[in-house]
């Protein structure tokens, strides 16, 4: 969340080459997909908790720019901002108390959607044997662990399976949650 909205804010605010080289960068990222991407460098590199999320990290991020980007784009047009550049307020000041507040409940729940999915896709290279190292408490270890014993004991695989879409769900409802909340702000009820 923090890298795509930080490269989408400036993009959208800065224009010109910076808004072409982040766009770039992000169209770049976003054109691998990104689980077979993981998949690739965890199993060149070496497999580990960090080295997944790390990279799951920044193959999620350009979701977050693109969409950060956008709603600048439309935040930096409108009056409040024309005002504030007259003021004199520095461009800074501008993007993190101006515009940043206005895009928030937008990258909210973002980043609780793109959670989820990080949830899913660490599950995956785990169930792979390319996330968390055997011993550790993961549910994708866990799903690959108990798959043979499906037949016999369907709930070691199904609790795991089970726990990874409940958890996703609940953390795209709880997004949906906060962004109505945030976006409800400063309006009447």
């Amino acid at each position: 969340m923090l890298i795509g909205n930080l490269l989408g804010l400036l993009a959208g605010f800065r224009g010109g080459w910076v808004d072409t080289l982040v766009s770039r960068y992000a169209d770049l990222v976003y054109a691998f997909p990104a689980l077979l991407v993981a998949v690739v460098i965890v199993g060149v590199v070496g497999g580990g908790y960090f080295v997944a999320v790390g990279l799951l990290a920044v193959l999620y991020s350009p979701v977050d720019t693109r969409l950060i980007r956008s709603a600048t784009l439309v935040q930096r047009s409108q009056p409040y901002v024309e005002a504030a550049r007259v003021s004199g307020v520095r461009p800074r000041r501008i993007m993190l108390a101006h515009i940043w507040p206005n895009v928030l409940p937008l990258a909210v729940a973002n980043a609780f959607l793109t959670f989820a999915f990080s949830i899913v896709s660490l599950a995956s290279l785990s169930f792979l044997g390319l996330g968390v190292g055997p011993g550790a408490a993961d549910w994708g270890r866990m799903l690959a662990d108990s798959r043979t014993l499906l037949f016999d004991n369907a709930w070691t695989a199904l609790g795991p399976g089970v726990a990874v879409v409940v958890a996703a769900a609940s953390v795209n409802i709880l997004g949906d949650w906060l962004f109505e909340q945030l976006s409800a702000r400063g309006r009447e009820r």
